[in-house]
């Protein structure tokens, strides 16, 4: 540790990322980091979503792809609430599957990473967002594959891919 600054780099699963700590008497005060670049190729996108009808979709990279679906609770009919939790998941995991479908994205250098990976949905008062991650494969034809698991506490990538889209807009 150096004091009053230490500086790092860490390589993350989205890449690397560059930490400054402000340091006193052996103990990190404040931490900032610098995230990789984060930038939107679809605003509110209308997809046509199996089961569903239209949703608008957004797709942000900020160190993977992601879909963003805005005000699923006044557009939608499903609050961000606990007790929803198996509807956000069948909801978000279908959306992502027609977004991937219907939005092609690929990383301007790095062909490889050509596909929505994970969704964010977000409260239409913005202060409530969920991610759902998947769990296992999916198919159309099996509901009971239309699953996965929420993740409430903001990461580095989401909570960037949701500056971007917001600065965008």
């Amino acid at each position: 540790m150096e004091v009053p600054t230490t500086k790092f780099t860490l390589e993350a699963p989205a890449g690397l990322i560059d930490i400054e700590a402000r340091c006193s008497e052996r103990k990190a005060e404040s931490i900032t980091f610098t995230n990789v670049p984060a930038f939107v190729v679809y605003d509110n996108e209308e997809v046509e979503v199996p089961s569903i009808g239209p949703v608008l979709v957004s797709a942000v990279y900020s160190g993977m792809w992601y879909a963003v679906v805005d005000d699923v609770d006044t557009k939608h009919g499903i609050p961000i609430e606990p007790e929803n939790g198996k509807k956000l998941c069948a909801f978000g995991e279908c959306v992502k599957q027609a977004a991937r479908q219907k939005l092609p994205v690929v990383h301007p250098e790095n062909p490889e990473i050509n596909s929505v990976s994970i969704i964010v949905l977000r409260s239409s008062t913005r202060d409530k967002a969920t991610v759902v991650m998947p769990n296992g494969g999916f198919s159309w034809d099996d509901p009971d594959t239309w699953t996965g698991m929420l993740d409430r506490s903001p990461c580095g990538t989401g909570t960037s891919a949701v500056m971007a889209l917001e600065q965008a807009r």
